[in-house]
């Protein structure tokens, strides 16, 4: 009899006696839909950019040359930095990286460099014509002169 009650607290203090495993807490990783809200850098449809457009939000960012502005714009007073100049990194990092941008050039190219660009710089908000304004013109829609 003692041997089988020796042998059951042997099991018990055994078993009390195991590896402790130790977890280290993660940090939290926000899911997928909270990093599209922190990070909005989309290229969209002539017919999304200008439902935007017609609502008011955001700035329009046209990155086109002085010449290819004076042939027409999408608004009347559009926030104009051309991309071709020495200090259009510069520029581009001056504005509130908070903000929403609605980015075109003239067919795509340049702003699809400029989104990555201001992906590096930390903007947040940005939304790239796809096609640029010939798509936007292509769609139908008017410039202004």
């Amino acid at each position: 009899m003692n041997k089988i009650l020796i042998s059951g607290l042997a099991i018990v203090v055994l078993a009390g006696c195991g590896t402790q495993q130790v977890t280290q807490q993660q940090p939290e990783q926000p899911d997928f839909a909270q990093q599209q809200a922190q990070h909005d850098l989309v290229t969209i449809a002539p017919e999304a950019f200008k439902a935007e457009v017609d609502a008011g939000k955001g700035m329009v960012l046209d990155i086109r040359t002085d010449e290819e502005l004076a042939q027409g714009r999408i608004v009347a007073q559009p926030l104009h930095l051309d991309f071709y100049a020495p200090d259009f990194r510069e520029k581009l990092s001056a504005l509130d990286r908070s903000a929403l941008y609605l980015l075109h050039c003239r067919s795509g190219s340049r702003s699809s460099q400029a989104l990555a660009i201001m992906k590096e710089l930390g903007f947040v908000h940005v939304h790239e014509l796809r096609g640029g304004i010939t798509a936007w013109s292509a769609s139908g829609y008017p410039l202004v002169k």
